[in-house]
């Protein structure tokens, strides 16, 4: 109805227990909308007033105008005391994390004729041990070993590492385990901190 179209411009909705108010067939959230609606709400309400008042209370039309957008702003406030505060989420570094260098697809390759070496860095150390194993497909352990920091401390947030593996592992893939504790005490911790794929191929091969 014409007479319903102060009260019918605003329609308010949840979804998603978040408060959002629907303005002229667009939803945005409350937080963008909700001051400028409930000042908008306000104004009319004192227009609406201002008429019941001239109108010295005769008027039934103004009167119900009235009490749709009193309780229009008190629906507003009601929302907005009840709505849960909006939590800020952000991505936490890894702990421990391995980052290696000369990676192809993110898999680490090592040519034995040229160097068994291993190299990259630990950001986010917490760790002051750690160590490594070299496993097949089918779950056996070729080799492990300790992996030391370059500088021979792990006492940094970021550390550079660098290891060696059995050059007499044959051309093949493999799983490299990643552990936050010294070889000898793999067997307690029921899973690696981190597992990366490990390519070994020879020149001559």
């Amino acid at each position: 109805m014409k007479d319903d179209f102060f009260f019918e411009y605003f329609t308010i909705q949840k979804k998603n227990v978040n408060c959002i108010i629907k303005t002229n067939g667009k939803m945005n959230k409350k937080d963008v909308l909700f001051p400028a609606v409930l000042v908008g709400a306000s104004i009319i309400f004192i227009f609406v007033s201002m008429a019941v008042w001239l109108s010295k209370g005769q008027s039934k039309k103004w009167i119900s105008r009235k009490i749709k957008i009193g309780a229009f702003i008190l629906s507003l406030s009601s929302m907005a005391a009840c709505s849960q505060p909006q939590i800020t989420c952000y991505d936490v570094a890894p702990l421990d994390n391995f980052q290696f260098k000369g990676t192809q697809n993110d898999i680490v390759v090592v040519n034995p004729d040229s160097s068994t070496n291993i190299n990259g860095q630990i950001t986010g150390r917490q760790a002051k041990k750690f160590s490594f194993n070299i496993t097949d497909e089918k779950n056996h352990i070729l080799y492990k070993d300790n992996i030391f920091a370059k500088d021979n401390s792990y006492d940094s947030i970021v550390e550079n590492f660098e290891f060696q593996i059995n050059k007499n592992i044959p051309d093949g893939k493999y799983f490299l385990h990643l552990f936050s504790t010294e070889k000898e005490n793999q067997d307690s911790i029921r899973f690696a901190t981190q597992t990366q794929e490990l390519k070994i191929i020879r020149t001559n091969n």
